[in-house]
This record gives C-alpha cells, sequence and structure tokens, in this order.
C-alpha cells in the first residue's frame, strides 16, 4: 500500500478476563453435560476453508484412541460445502466414534467454553491463514497446552508458547503426539501459555490504541 512505517501502528488483540484454568467441577459439569471424551483434542472456530479442518481430522486418524472436540456453530448448517466435505472426510476415515462436534455451545456466557478448553487435552489450531488467532489465547488462558499452524499471524500470537507445525496432516500429528507424550514439555506449554497471555489482555488493547490516537492528535 506504500504506507510508510511511521504511519502504521499494530496494536495486537486480548482475550477476555472469563477465560482461565476451570476447577474440577466445572470440567465435570461440561463432561457431563456434552458427553465429552476423556481424552480429546480441541478445536474452536469457524470451518471455512482456511481454518484447515481436513487436514486436522486426517492428523487425528494418525493418533490411536484420541477424540477431536470442534466446538463451531457452523456445523449446525449441513447444507454448507465445508460441512459437507467434514464430514465425508470424517466418515471416509470411519472416524465417526472419534470425532465430536459441538453447534451449540453458548459463546457468551462463557462458562461452558471455558471449561471445554480445560477439559481438553491439546488445543490445536490448524489455520492456513488467520488474521489473528484468539482461540489460541484463549486455551492458553485456560492453561490448555497449543498447537498452532506456522502460518501468517499465528508465530506472532503464540509467542514460542505453543507448539508450530507445518499445517500438513504429518505436522499435525507431529505436534499433537508431542505434547501428548512428554509432560515435562506439556508441563512448560502450559505454564508458557498462562504467562504469554497476562501480555495479551484487552485492557492492554485498549491502553495501546488510545496511545495511538493520543500521538496522532499531538503529531497533527
Amino acid at each position: 500500500m506504500k504506507i510508510p512505517d511511521e504511519r502504521i501502528f499494530v496494536v495486537p488483540l486480548g482475550v477476555d478476563n472469563d477465560f482461565h484454568p476451570a476447577n474440577s467441577k466445572q470440567v465435570d459439569r461440561v463432561k457431563k453435560k456434552y458427553l465429552l471424551p476423556e481424552k480429546f483434542a480441541l478445536y474452536v472456530g469457524d470451518v471455512n476453508y482456511n481454518k484447515n479442518i481436513v487436514s486436522l481430522i486426517d492428523a487425528i486418524a494418525k493418533i490411536p484412541f484420541l477424540h477431536l472436540v470442534i466446538v463451531s456453530s457452523a456445523t449446525k448448517d449441513q447444507s454448507l460445502k465445508e460441512v459437507r466435505e467434514i464430514i465425508s472426510e470424517v466418515k471416509k476415515l470411519s472416524l465417526q466414534e472419534r470425532v465430536l462436534f459441538l453447534p451449540s455451545v453458548p459463546i457468551d456466557p462463557t462458562d461452558d467454553l471455558v471449561a471445554i478448553y480445560s477439559a481438553a487435552s491439546v488445543y490445536v489450531q490448524p489455520s492456513l491463514y488467520e488474521g489473528f488467532g484468539l482461540p489460541i489465547l484463549e486455551a492458553m488462558a485456560c492453561g490448555t497446552p497449543v498447537v498452532s499452524s506456522n502460518q501468517s499471524s499465528l508465530p506472532e500470537v503464540a509467542a514460542a508458547a505453543a507448539v508450530l507445525v507445518d499445517p500438513d496432516a504429518n505436522g499435525i500429528a507431529w505436534g499433537i503426539n508431542k505434547v501428548l507424550t512428554d509432560a515435562r514439555f506439556r508441563t512448560k506449554l502450559k505454564l508458557d501459555g498462562l504467562r504469554r497471555v497476562k501480555t495479551a489482555r484487552w485492557n492492554l488493547t485498549a491502553q495501546k490504541t488510545l496511545g495511538v490516537y493520543n500521538f496522532v492528535r499531538s503529531n497533527k
């Protein structure tokens, strides 16, 4: 766009304070309510092509006994081409018993979603492209280890507190296995994530945005 660097200000988004590790009672409640498996990878978000859900499903097929939970209101509409392709991939790989779709988890209030994040063994963001990637921060805030694609904005959002992988089935499966099989690394990842979100809260976003306005006002 040929805009001078000095006129560009980067203000990262933040995660709401409602996102925090849920206690065991809260986790048990959502496990019963949504019939969650004991060990599962989690994805939260839309199902557009850039989200790369088919590759995530292919990765799950490579990890015996691990379930995948997809929280997405978009999966209600099976007339969507993307939803049909996702369901087709699940059936092709005979994963009907290992992939659970949750289309009706409320995002306000966040109680159920926070507890689902907290219950997950690992959160996976397999996207080919993201403008930001808020679910990464939400998962970290809930104490859940994160595996993320190494594309677009995601490495910057993760800030070394996630396993970054190539967004193909092999890369995603490798990252998930790394988290699931290395307990010490998994604990480190959780702690790194909790530290990361301390620098990614909405009040900081607001302060930095206000700083831009003040700079512009004083230099007009």
